[in-house]
């Protein structure tokens, strides 16, 4: 029972915080027949196991209260039901949420769906979704955060593509030191060449970077640190 602040009673309304909801989806989950593996095991089995539709319907229904109600919908939830939707290998049903606006295009949720998809994840067979990497791309691309984007390329090393996609998309800020850290790793890795090319790519963009330094609101591509 909630009190409003008068100290009178709310009759007939309950006020239930979304952390509470995360962690009741989170026992049904591990009560259905796809439990994440990053769940501990219950110490008493259920009787009956909850189908992997009926545990989906559940947190979709409270995520449509949430729109309904402009309320923002906490990462957490988010993060929750995309892994257990891939768990459940139902693909299909992510990219549908995902064009539907279902899943409220954020930061976060572009950051979990680059790192599902991305290279460091394909261990995990679990939560591995390659496609979850460009569909990742195009929600940072649409938040217009082009510097996450540039990252996000650098993370798979598309050393080219990253620093392409910054100078197109006018980025700014973006730590020189990563890139030169790429150019040692294709060093080590016998391609020096490549890494050569990249080196002459970095050095013509500081150039460029400096030979507009005194020009007003100028912002650097890449900076050092």
């Amino acid at each position: 029972m909630e009190f409003a602040p008068n100290n009178r009673v709310l009759s007939g309304e309950l006020i239930v915080f979304q952390n509470e909801m995360i962690e009741i989806f989170k026992q049904m989950i591990g009560h259905s027949t796809h439990p994440l593996s990053s769940q501990a095991p219950t110490s008493q089995a259920p009787l009956i196991k909850v189908k992997p539709k009926y545990v989906i319907s559940v947190i979709l229904e409270f995520l449509r209260t949430l729109l309904e109600n402009q309320i923002p919908q906490q990462p957490s939830q988010q993060t929750l039901l995309v892994k257990y939707i891939l768990v459940t290998k139902d693909t299909q049903m992510l990219h549908s949420l995902l064009q539907y606006h279902v899943l409220a295009d954020s930061l976060e949720l572009a950051r979990i769906l680059v790192t599902l998809g991305s290279r460091e994840t394909m261990t995990d067979e679990e939560s591995h979704y390659e496609p979850a990497y460009q569909l990742g791309l195009d929600m940072l691309k649409k938040l217009k955060s082009n510097e996450e984007v540039v990252y996000a390329l650098l993370q798979e090393g598309l050393v080219m593509r990253a620093l392409d996609y910054g100078v197109e998309a006018e980025a700014k800020g973006l730590k020189t030191s990563l890139f030169l850290q790429h150019v040692e790793r294709l060093k080590t890795e016998g391609l020096r060449i490549k890494a050569d090319f990249v080196l002459r790519r970095i050095k013509d963009l500081k150039r460029a970077d400096e030979a507009r330094r005194l020009e007003p609101g100028f912002k650097a591509l890449l900076i050092d640190e």
